[in-house]
C-alpha cells in the first residue's frame, strides 16, 4: 500500500505543488515574523533544466524547506527512516517526495528513488536530490560534523553534478544560505577524499570549522 502511494505521488506535479506551498505559505510567515533569511549564489547559477545533487550541512529541522526555497527547484531530500513512523509526517514526506534511508544499512530502494529523482522533470524545472553530508544535524555551533561518503557514491552512480550549499544560523534571527558553483566529482577517485573535498567547499560557504 505504502509503495503504491509513493509510486503515485513521488516526483509528480502534486509533489511540486506541495513543496511550493510549504515554502511560500507555511515557511514565509515564520521567516518574516521571527527570522531574517538571505540567499547568495557564489559563482554560476544552476541550470533549471539540469538535475543536480544538492549537498549541504545540517543544523535545523527547517533546513530542507529553507534550502529548497533557496535553490528554487523541486528537491527530493533524503531523510532517516525513523521520521516515517509518524503517520502525519509520513504523509507530508511522501507528498514532498522525501526519500527514506536506513543510515545503518542503506537499501536498494533508496538508490532507486534517488536515481528516479535525478532523471525527473517537474513543472518548468528539473528535480534535484538533497542530501546532508554529515548524515545528521551537527550539534556543535559553528563546526561541521564528519563527512559521509554516501552522497559521493550517488554522484558516481548517477553521473550528476553537485551543488554545494552552506546554511548558517547567526545569532537569534539571521539565516544565511550560500549556494556554490555546480561541479562534477572525479568518478574514479576515492569516495572518502571526494567527501572531504565537498565538506571543505561547504565549510567555506557557511564559514564553519571543519571537524578535527
Amino acid at each position: 500500500m505504502f509503495a503504491y502511494i509513493k509510486n503515485l505521488y513521488y516526483f509528480s506535479w502534486l509533489s511540486v505543488f506541495v513543496q511550493w506551498f510549504s515554502r511560500y505559505f507555511a515557511l514565509f510567515p515564520y521567516l518574516h515574523s521571527f527570522k531574517k533569511l538571505s540567499v547568495e549564489f557564489v559563482g554560476e547559477k544552476p541550470d533549471p533544466k539540469q538535475n543536480y545533487i544538492v549537498i549541504s550541512n545540517h543544523r535545523s529541522y527547517f533546513d530542507p524547506p529553507l534550502l529548497g526555497y533557496a535553490i528554487g527547484m523541486p528537491t527530493a531530500f533524503v531523510a532517516k527512516k525513523e521520521l516515517f513512523t509518524n503517520p502525519f509526517l509520513y504523509l507530508y514526506m511522501v507528498l514532498t517526495s522525501t526519500i527514506s534511508v536506513d543510515r545503518e544499512k542503506p537499501e536498494s530502494q533508496t538508490f532507486k528513488y534517488a536515481k528516479q529523482a535525478l532523471n525527473s522533470f517537474g513543472v518548468y524545472k528539473s528535480w534535484c536530490l538533497g542530501i546532508f553530508i554529515e548524515g545528521t544535524r551537527s550539534k556543535e555551533p559553528g563546526k561541521l560534523g564528519k563527512a559521509n561518503k554516501g552522497p559521493m557514491f550517488i554522484a558516481r552512480l548517477t553521473k550528476k553534478p553537485i551543488i554545494p550549499m552552506g546554511i548558517s544560523y547567526r545569532g537569534k534571527r539571521d539565516i544565511v544560505i550560500k549556494i556554490g558553483e555546480p561541479y562534477e566529482i572525479d568518478y574514479k577517485g576515492d569516495l572518502d577524499e571526494q567527501a572531504q573535498e565537498c565538506l571543505a567547499k561547504i565549510a567555506d560557504l557557511c564559514d564553519y570549522d571543519l571537524p578535527s
